[in-house]
């Protein structure tokens, strides 16, 4: 609702575009993404991480690309580093 009045038109496909930063922020917040408790101070310093990041990306002149693929690579190392070790039966 908020990008439709901001666009002041709707659209279908108007939030496709933050689908990976929304999943990415909760994953790297510490919410398991199997389901459980979420980490609401742990959220909040991965949305300022994510837009501090794509604000200094967007500076530096980052194509779209580039940040969407550095985006997904933070999202599978967090959940790499959060899995830990199986244990052995």
């Amino acid at each position: 609702m908020a990008l439709v009045g901001i666009t002041t038109s709707a659209d279908a496909n108007l939030g496709n575009g933050y689908t990976l930063l929304a999943i990415a922020v909760v994953v790297i917040g510490g919410t398991s993404v199997a389901g459980g408790k979420a980490n609401v101070p742990g959220i909040w310093g991965a949305s300022l991480f994510l837009v501090l990041l794509r604000t200094m990306l967007n500076t530096f002149g980052v194509s779209a690309g580039v940040r969407l693929l550095l985006t997904g690579l933070i999202i599978v190392g967090v959940i790499t580093a959060a899995g830990g070790q199986k244990a052995l039966r």
